[in-house]
């Protein structure tokens, strides 16, 4: 900012520019940069406590949403979406879409990325405004899971 400091955004702009990839450092708790290689992309995840990169692959990630509006995409959603609830009371919470990502869907490159879900969550939950029950506002239906996917 000129008076000596380095502010978030000048920081984040030079890091951009550089191609740093800032990962948690298991020994120390702060984030220590680490420069990308030619042959790794921006796109990757590194999952908690570990220095394993895990590239992210989109193509893989769309085959196993079923978000399109097609009758065989829709009965995909109805079948996942019961396999995503397990006590099959036709809500979804947080904790039930989380482990559906990880044990349905298997992708732990989504599993990981925790801010991810839950902006799915809050995003989709409500929507339907079916005022079925007061539950519904607080967890996603049926009629959000495309939304939610």
């Amino acid at each position: 900012n000129g008076g000596g400091q380095i502010l978030f955004d000048e920081f984040a702009d030079w890091a951009i520019k550089k191609v740093l990839k800032l990962e948690v450092c298991s020994k120390v708790h702060h984030a220590a940069p680490k420069r990308l290689n030619n042959k790794q992309s921006m796109h990757t995840v590194t999952p908690p406590n570990t220095n394993k990169v895990m590239p992210i692959d989109w193509d893989n990630i769309r085959q196993k949403l079923p978000t399109e509006k097609t009758n065989e995409q829709k009965t995909k959603r109805k079948l996942l979406f019961r396999q995503f609830d397990p006590n099959g009371n036709g809500y979804l919470s947080l904790a039930e879409i989380e482990k559906g990502v990880r044990d349905v869907l298997q992708l732990p490159e989504i599993y990981e990325r925790k801010e991810v879900m839950m902006r799915a969550y809050q995003a989709a939950k409500g929507v339907a405004n079916t005022n079925k029950n007061e539950v519904g506002s607080d967890f996603v239906e049926a009629s959000e899971f495309r939304l939610l996917l």
